[in-house]
């Protein structure tokens, strides 16, 4: 297995000449997650529906746009919209339950709640991979697959931890300078400032990471039909 260093590299390599693809696709997910900014009675209602019923199925689908870019070396925006198809059942399923699980881990205690998230990481891979496996299945699949992986994943996210604080100051800077001139929302500038560079890089060498685990467990990654 490689190593979180080659990881980054083999992550940087694939983004060379896809940055731009990987970036829309990133802002696209963001800002349909989030919502509108709205106020009033609605305000609770229309971010839970969104939450429930978009942002699960979207993170699915920036998934398989991330595991078309290292199979296919390209990427297609189609593909974050992938599981709003024939998929959708099965990946707002999904999401709701590895949502569930983890939300009962973590009133235990915060640290069994972490654990749980990365037993549950790969599940988006399992479900985009594989149309006919049920979400309950790719869960377990998911959990099989993080045994004796879950503290090197750990260490991948740890590993972009730096260039997040450092994309903090910067942007916090941007984002204050921005908000006195034009009164623009901070978590819409600071979640796209996360899409410009963190997001795309870490989805890509998160799949990596994925496409080794999978295919030591003998799963093949799926390529575009």
């Amino acid at each position: 297995m490689s190593n979180i260093k080659e990881l980054k590299i083999r992550a940087k390599e694939i983004l060379n000449g896809n940055w731009g693809v990987a970036i829309v696709a990133s802002l696209i997910v963001t800002l349909l997650s989030t919502g509108p900014t709205v106020t009033g009675m609605w305000t609770y209602f229309i971010s839970m529906s969104i939450s429930i019923f978009i942002a699960g199925p979207l993170i699915y689908g920036l998934t398989y746009f991330n595991i078309n870019l290292i199979n296919n070396k390209k990427g297609s925006i189609i593909d974050v919209f992938k599981p709003f198809g024939s998929q959708y059942t099965q990946t707002l399923i999904a999401s709701l339950l590895t949502a569930f699980y983890i939300f009962l881990w973590a009133l235990l205690l915060v640290i069994p709640g972490i654990i749980k998230a990365f037993s549950y990481a790969m599940t988006p891979y399992i479900c985009m991979n594989d149309s006919n496996i049920s979400a309950s299945e790719a869960i377990n699949e998911s959990k099989k697959m993080m045994h004796g992986n879950k503290l090197r994943l750990f260490c991948l996210y740890m590993n972009f931890l730096w260039i997040l604080i450092i994309w903090a100051i910067i942007g916090g800077l941007i984002i204050g300078l921005v908000n006195v001139i034009l009164g623009i929302s901070l978590a819409y500038i600071g979640s796209l400032l996360i899409c410009i560079y963190i997001l795309p890089y870490l989805g890509v060498a998160q799949t990596l990471f994925f496409q080794e685990v999978a295919q030591s467990n003998g799963l093949v990654t799926i390529i575009e039909q």
